[in-house]
């Protein structure tokens, strides 16, 4: 039994070891187990740290310094895999152009907390800069991990928006556009100098004033807006604003509505653009393209578009009356180019007073006038003729120096349809012939009014034709010139000297010697003078003399510097005989010579300027007649 019990205590203790064993190996398995899951966990928490994607740095406190001792894959992805280079650097080395990171990162240590903060790092080892936040967090007891996030897309972005903004800010400012913002109630909010120029108010006025009070038109106003909210957004819409000092102005307005996110309207912004000046120079252009610029009265083809009008309306009658200004070429060639327009302008005030003012009417040509007139008959254009001959001779009684003549035409169209271009050719004809009639008497009226000019200029003094057709006369029956050319050398005598009603009278009494230019003015009286002989039938058989009366013996004369006997007969004759006269008889340039002093000049210039055969038989003429 004592074995037995033995045995029994010897297989508890056996037991018991057994127990303690099998605890010691639970424990020994425990403890290895719990190494193996804290090894598994370091690991994963290793591939975490080098698995985040934010760049991540581990720092160790040294002594004096921090070292980078780890970092992860997003750190070596930022740095192009230069990071592993820098794997032991001292933070002092590595950062001593940057004290301010040295300085965070002992922040971050000593107090044992967490900084964040931004900054621009360059790359030395790839020269690229980087914009980063940067986060420094303690971890216990000597290492600072430093998070990175990379920004510089964002601060290029925030960069870009803010050259953008800047870029908007000075158009805004500088431009001459007047650009504003308002709500929907009309109240400005913001708006550029350009609409304190164009209004006139300023800044504290224009944030009082409502933009509904700047529209010259309330009805404008009400349209543009119903406009703007049905559409969105109006372009260059035309538009009368109304300035601080009540000026109207042209303006364009493009404006677009602006919105909430959810739709609702909050007001509207926009650009006015001022185009007063350009609307006035446009509306000028307008009115040249449908006026004669002369005459202020429509020109033909405003006249050709009315025709049609006429033609395709509802007109019972029409009539056209047509007008010519007689002898116009003759006065411009005469007196200039601005007398001629003196009688344009008389006549377009003659038409304008004898019609109303739904009549049009035009200049249709140079010397040409139309007038159009719906629903009329003959009675009436036959009275409207009259108002226009009685103004015309209201016009004469009133400018005596220069006689307006009109011919005129009229064709009358009664009942449907009407044939305007029949109508138009119908009264030019009948104008043409009475211009036939007319122009003889008006050309011979023009040319007496040239010669009572010079008359009433006190150029021809009294009796000097007498005087010079005596000599010349005497000359011509001395030498045995036919009865016909003595004829035209008397007629020569007395119209000679007409083109000089086209020269300015401070040349022709001008007192002292004439400039070059003065000069080449005066000679232009011959050229003149044998326009208005041509346009003349009287003077017709003359106007080759009046031409050439100034021409030399040796050719040194004026206009056509023909010589000897190329220059008429009767030419040279006045020659001599009008210098005699006027060196014997007194002008405003000297003073009356005697006979022999006048004989004696034309002998020195004989065979220069005077036919030398000529000058010797007048002065022998001058002695029969002195006789």
């Amino acid at each position: 039994m004592k074995d037995e019990k033995k045995t029994k205590q010897q297989l508890i203790n056996e037991l018991v070891e057994l127990r303690q064993r099998i605890a010691e190996l639970k424990a020994s398995e425990t403890q290895h187990k719990l190494e193996e899951a804290f090894k598994e966990s370091e690991e994963r928490a290793k591939a975490q740290y080098k698995g985040i994607p934010i760049p991540t740095y581990t720092w160790q406190k040294t002594d004096n310094d921090f070292i980078l001792i780890d970092y992860n894959h997003a750190g070596e992805e930022i740095t192009q895999g230069k990071v592993s280079d820098w794997l032991g650097a001292k933070l002092s080395e590595m950062y001593k152009d940057m004290p301010y990171v040295i300085e965070d990162m002992g922040e971050c240590f000593n107090k044992k907390t967490i900084i964040k903060t931004e900054m621009l790092y360059k790359f030395r080892s790839f020269n690229k800069e980087r914009y980063f936040i940067v986060h420094y967090s303690y971890a216990p007891p000597d290492l600072v991990l430093v998070h990175t996030e990379d920004i510089t897309e964002r601060k290029r972005t925030e960069e870009a928006l803010r050259e953008s903004e800047e870029r908007y800010r000075t158009i805004f400012e500088d431009s001459r556009d007047a650009i504003y913002i308002t709500s929907r109630d009309g109240k400005f909010i913001n708006f550029n100098p350009s609409v304190l120029d164009l209004f006139g108010y300023s800044k504290d006025e224009m944030m009082e004033i409502n933009a509904q009070q700047i529209y010259a038109s309330s009805a404008d106003r009400d349209k543009f807006r119903q406009e703007i909210e049905q559409k969105g957004s109006v372009k260059n819409y035309s538009v009368k604003l109304r300035k601080k000092d009540e000026t109207e102005i042209d303006c364009l307005l493009t404006s677009t509505i602006w919105k909430s996110i959810d739709g609702t309207i909050l007001g509207y912004h926009g650009i006015i653009r001022d185009i007063t000046d350009i609307k006035k120079v446009e509306d000028q252009l307008i009115y040249l393209s449908l006026h004669d610029p002369l005459t202020g009265l429509y020109n033909r083809a405003y006249f050709g578009e009315e025709m049609k009008r006429i033609e395709n309306g509802r007109y019972d009658s029409a009539a056209v009356i047509m007008c010519d200004v007689d002898g116009l070429k003759l006065v411009n060639d005469a007196l200039g180019h601005h007398a001629g327009d003196d009688l344009l302008i008389a006549t377009a005030n003659i038409l304008k007073e004898s019609f109303r003012e739904s009549d049009v009417i035009a200049r249709v040509g140079g010397d040409e006038f139309a007038v159009l007139v719906a629903n009329t008959d003959s009675n009436a254009i036959e009275k409207a003729c009259h108002r226009i001959q009685n103004a015309a001779a209201r016009y004469n009684l009133a400018n005596p120096v220069l006689p307006l003549s009109v011919s005129m035409g009229f064709a009358v169209s009664i009942g449907t349809p009407i044939i305007m271009g029949s109508l138009f050719k119908e009264a030019d004809n009948n104008m043409y012939r009475a211009k036939l009639q007319h122009s003889l008497i008006a050309r011979s009226t023009i040319v007496q009014t040239l010669m009572k000019a010079l008359e009433t200029r006190d150029f021809i003094t009294k009796g000097h034709v007498d005087r010079l057709q005596k000599l010349a006369i005497a000359l011509a029956q001395a030498i045995g010139l036919p009865d016909q050319r003595v004829t035209d050398l008397r007629l020569l005598a007395e119209f000679h000297d007409i083109g000089k009603v086209g020269i300015p009278e401070h040349i022709l009494f001008k007192p002292g010697p004439l400039t070059p230019e003065e000069i080449i003015e005066m000679q232009k009286h011959c050229e003149i003078g044998h326009r208005i002989a041509m346009y003349t039938p009287d003077l017709v058989p003359i106007a080759d003399l009046i031409l050439k009366h100034h021409e030399w013996w040796n050719g040194e004369g004026y206009p056509l510097s023909i010589k000897g006997e190329d220059i008429p007969i009767e030419c040279r004759i006045l020659s001599i005989c009008e210098t005699y006269e006027i060196l014997t008889s007194d002008r405003p340039y000297h003073k009356a010579t005697s006979h022999e002093e006048a004989a004696a000049e034309l002998t020195r210039h004989s065979g220069i300027k005077f036919d030398p055969d000529l000058v010797s038989k007048f002065i022998q003429v001058l002695e029969s007649i002195r006789e």
